[in-house]
């Protein structure tokens, strides 16, 4: 069976960042859909608030965070949907070709809290990645195929990448 999945949509935006010192940015989607959209509903809004800063620590200590909203306003018989996300995200160039990087997601909802670190140490044509992670055994960030993903749970991946 055949689904015409194609519905119009109208959007109003707005998006702006300032570097005062530390970078900020804002990020705002108000979506109207048509109402063959059975998926989202009528209305859905987005934005993102963000901050970055690179302290003066060694090489430079690089700082991000954000925080993410996503809602819709649906009919009756639908339901609503609601997420907000806050990231956080730390790296530190050893060299111009090593650095590390850390971080960390948390599901407002779910009160869920996502941990990554990573090596990356290059080389010429090779690079290797020595990857930690630690998260919750039901993944809700993001899926790969079949609901899957490599991320879940406690572990760690080596990844050797040549580069030709």
């Amino acid at each position: 069976m055949v689904t015409d999945t194609r519905f119009a949509e109208n959007l109003l935006a707005f998006d702006g960042k300032w570097d005062i010192g530390p970078g900020i940015w804002v990020e705002y989607v108000l979506k109207l859909n048509d109402k063959e959209n059975q998926l989202m509903g009528r209305h859905e809004t987005y934005y993102s608030l963000g901050l970055d800063y690179t302290f003066k620590i060694g090489n430079g200590l690089n700082f991000i965070t954000e925080f993410f909203h996503y809602s819709n306003n649906p009919e009756e018989a639908e339901q609503k949907t609601k997420s907000n996300f806050s990231s956080l995200s730390l790296n530190y160039p050893f060299t111009l070709s090593h650095n590390i990087s850390c971080f960390v997601n948390y599901n407002w909802e779910t009160q869920e809290l996502y941990r990554y670190l990573n090596l990356q140490l290059k080389y010429d044509y090779l690079s290797l990645y020595i990857m930690a992670f630690w998260n919750p055994e039901k993944f809700s960030l993001f899926t790969g195929k079949d609901d899957s993903n490599t991320y879940a749970g406690k572990g760690f991946q080596l990844m050797l990448v040549l580069d030709i």
